[in-house]
């Protein structure tokens, strides 16, 4: 499984970034992580000008044979198993899967409209740089909730 993740902003800074490795590491074999960094708009632009520049940007990016899930806070929530058993019916049918984190505005409605599935973390307000950490952590907890493994606990 090839995992993407599209992030509306700069590289995390060096403390969140060892956390994103850590996982990274775990996650990647046999399975492949790739990041995307895009530019956010003009801070200058009024925000749905803005979230419109980030979503062509966005849209570049996303491979045709892709399974997209892009995250909001308006999306669905999933518990870890939940979200393991989504990964594991994408898996039948697709090879990618490309998350999208939108910039500090959101995503424009062209991404959630184009979104397979569009996800919530959380119901509360994540900083972008957390967002990443609790996204790669959920999916190395899914790939690892997929083979029984114990670092899931109920």
């Amino acid at each position: 499984m090839i995992f993407s993740i599209i992030s509306v902003s700069k590289k995390p800074k060096e403390i969140f970034q060892k956390l994103i490795t850590e996982y990274e590491k775990r996650i990647a074999h046999p399975n492949a992580l790739n990041w995307i960094f895009i530019n956010p708009a003009n801070i200058n632009q009024k925000t749905e000008n803005k979230k419109f520049i980030e979503a062509e940007n966005i849209i570049k990016f996303i491979p045709k044979s892709s399974y997209v899930i892009s995250l909001d806070e308006g999306g669905k929530q999933l518990s870890s198993i939940d979200f393991s058993s989504s990964i594991e019916k994408i898996n039948q049918s697709f090879n990618e899967i490309t998350f999208i984190i939108g910039g500090a505005d959101g995503l424009h409605e062209n991404i959630i409209k184009a979104s397979n599935l569009v996800l919530s973390l959380s119901s509360l307000t994540l900083p972008h740089q957390l967002v990443k950490i609790f996204l790669v952590e959920q999916l190395y907890r899914a790939i690892l909730i997929s083979k029984n493994h114990p670092y899931h606990r109920e």
